[in-house]
């Protein structure tokens, strides 16, 4: 019996991924990823930013930032700016009158030395305080991003009343080899065409070292679409890895219905390391 990989589907995240009827434009990744983590069980939910976490839960963020692009070339010096005029020269004052020299004054009667005081005891050094308790060691987190894969995608085939994988929709076929500690956070979004009343069951789905393809969550489904109508389907999981296999990840769907065409795949996986 296969293993089936523990998994948690998750409503509407800030990596939601918009999906609107005609043509199907990128939306810009975030620059800051929020989570809540259930140490028990590995299940991390990716939340909003003022989304609070559960009492079982520890909340977690991590920036998803490019690298540095190199310094540009020094701009070239501008030119001088002209002279501003001299000022006119005021005129001088008249010199003032010499005062009168005064007398001098009688010289002070020297004071007397005072007295030298005694000189007082030694103070006595205070006793030492007491210890302060230890504090409690904090919750430990995800280490951090590792990177991302995904894909953007129209269809290679439409969707029928059985569960397929859709062609062109998963992440290239060199896979991505995991490390050590490492976990999957999968958002997927799927949109289509119908002529008649119908609708649109997404299943992430994963393969190892490129067996067979398994369940990376339960179904979701979208409301009803059509007729003559545009209908999306959006849905995050997440998953552990183990260090050393190869994953490949994709997108898998069904309809109640044959007649779902123009269909448009969506996902991202950010790789993260687990505590």
């Amino acid at each position: 019996m296969s293993r089936r990989a523990p998994c948690a589907t998750v409503a509407a995240a800030t990596l939601s991924l918009m999906c609107l009827p005609g043509i199907a434009r990128a939306q810009s990744a975030p620059s800051v990823l929020y989570a809540c983590i259930n140490p028990g069980n590995g299940v991390v939910r990716v939340v909003s930013e003022d989304e609070a976490c559960r009492s079982t839960e520890t909340r977690l963020q991590w920036n998803v930032v490019g690298e540095q692009g190199p310094q540009g070339p020094r701009g070239e010096q501008g030119a001088q700016g002209a002279t501003g005029a001299t000022g006119e020269k005021g005129d001088t004052g008249a010199p003032g009158e010499k005062g009168d020299k005064g007398e001098t004054g009688a010289t002070g009667a020297t004071g007397e030395t005072g007295a030298t005081g005694e000189t007082g005891a030694p103070g006595h050094d205070g006793a030492p305080g007491e210890t302060g308790p230890t504090g409690e060691t904090g919750a430990t987190g995800l280490s951090g991003f590792v990177t991302t894969v995904g894909y953007e995608a129209v269809a290679g085939s439409g969707i029928t009343p059985t569960l397929s994988t859709l062609a062109n929709c998963a992440t290239p076929i060199a896979g991505y080899k995991a490390g050590a500690g490492e976990m999957a956070i999968i958002e997927m979004g799927l949109q289509g065409n119908s002529p008649i009343n119908n609708n649109i069951f997404l299943m992430p789905q994963f393969t190892e070292n490129g067996g067979a393809a398994r369940n990376a969550a339960l179904f979701s489904t979208n409301s009803a679409v059509g007729p003559l109508g545009y209908g999306a389907v959006h849905t995050v999981a997440s998953m552990p890895l183990t260090q050393g296999v190869t994953y490949r990840f994709m997108t898998a769907a069904r309809a109640t219905s044959l007649g779902i065409s123009e269909v448009i795949c969506r996902a991202v996986v950010i790789i993260a390391k687990l505590p």
